[in-house]
């Protein structure tokens, strides 16, 4: 559906989608894409002083939407940030994964040493076969009942986190010389997600819960085709496949399709090319939500030319000048470990200035 990117710019001024206005003292909504958002990994799990000073600066950031990971172990204590959140972040997007409490017996594969080295925790991870469906739309029920209680509003819910890489289903070899999935193993991938999507969707629609909200595809990890190894070569190439899976159109399901973009600092030039090429190659007719994007604090050292916020500002107009319907874009992260905006007291560093630019109105 080609006619739909190059029509995309009309149709936002249409139908009015969604929008910023640059910042400033009465300045008017407009019809401009994507939207400034913001994403946190697991802030249920901080110590309570870390929370008050997380919640306290995003106050202070002008962001659209707040996503985050939904925990059956932690439900209650996420009910009750996400409604202080909601109080100035209107739009909450949660992230549906596969939990221990989704399956008959969890167990993790591949901790130790080298998945904490590429993963960032020792434990290895549960793999996405594995999940017991009626386990998993029991918990997930009780999980969203929790939230509609509490009087949270959830506008939108991805299903699945980077599952085209080793870090979180491994389903995918570890070994590093078994190198990528390619085109002719993507199979069981396939049916693997088809499988999850459509017990989470079913559960989240239910009349009492969600029925309204957009539904996102997983974010893929390897978007930019730049992960050697332990990941699904094309991952756009999954996406694709899940609209003929066994007869079934399993996109039917959803709304937005997700990706998620990390690109090196020093080559912004290489973000438009990387999503056309996904949008060509997984025949994409849906609206993308980038679902994390961001660079690591690291890089921006005393020598380096280039600050943080310049990096930001590049890497929004590389989206723009992609010309694709990109609606929604979460920076990674408000707080999480060397992707922070915040420093070790809770105030904003100079870079969370970039949402200032934007002001998001509905």
């Amino acid at each position: 559906m080609l006619w739909l990117y190059r029509a995309w710019p009309l149709l936002l001024l249409i139908c009015g989608l969604a929008g910023y206005s640059v910042a400033g003292h009465g300045s008017a909504c407009t019809a401009r894409q994507p939207w400034q958002s913001i994403s946190d990994a697991n802030l249920a799990w901080q110590p309570p002083d870390r929370q008050d000073a997380i919640l306290a600066a995003l106050r202070r950031v002008p962001a659209a939407w707040y996503r985050d990971m939904l925990h059956p172990n932690a439900v209650d204590r996420e009910a009750v940030l996400l409604k202080k959140i909601q109080s100035h972040i209107k739009h909450v997007f949660l992230i549906i994964v596969p939990e221990n409490e989704h399956y008959t017996t969890p167990s993790g594969k591949y901790g130790g040493d080298v998945f904490n080295g590429l993963c960032g925790w020792p434990g290895g991870n549960i793999p996405l076969s594995g999940i017991d469906i009626a386990l998993l739309k029991t918990q997930l029920r009780h999980d969203l009942a929790t939230l509609v209680r509490a009087g949270i509003t959830v506008d939108a819910f991805e299903i699945g986190d980077e599952l085209d890489w080793v870090c979180f289903n491994t389903d995918l070899p570890f070994d590093s010389n078994a190198g990528n999935i390619e085109d002719d193993a993507l199979l069981p991938y396939a049916r693997s997600y088809a499988k999850f999507l459509e017990a989470s969707v079913s559960v989240i629609k239910e009349p009492d819960l969600y029925p309204n909200a957009t539904i996102v595809t997983f974010g893929t990890a390897n978007t930019m085709e730049n992960i050697p190894a332990r990941a699904i070569a094309h991952p756009a190439h999954l996406i694709n496949m899940l609209t003929t899976l066994d007869g079934r159109n399993y996109l039917d399901l959803v709304d937005r399709i997700g990706v998620h973009l990390y690109p090196d600092v020093d080559h912004p030039e290489a973000i438009a090319p990387a999503l056309r090429k996904f949008v060509a190659e997984g025949h994409i007719d849906k609206p993308l939500w980038i679902t994390e994007w961001g660079y690591h604090n690291s890089f921006f050292s005393a020598d380096r030319k280039k600050t943080r916020v310049q990096a930001f500002r590049e890497f929004h107009g590389a989206v723009r000048a992609a010309a694709l319907p990109v609606e929604n874009m979460f920076m990674f992260s408000i707080a999480s470990p060397d992707w922070t905006l915040i420093d070790s007291r809770g105030q904003l560093l100079p870079e969370a200035t970039f949402f200032n630019s934007f002001k998001p109105c509905f």
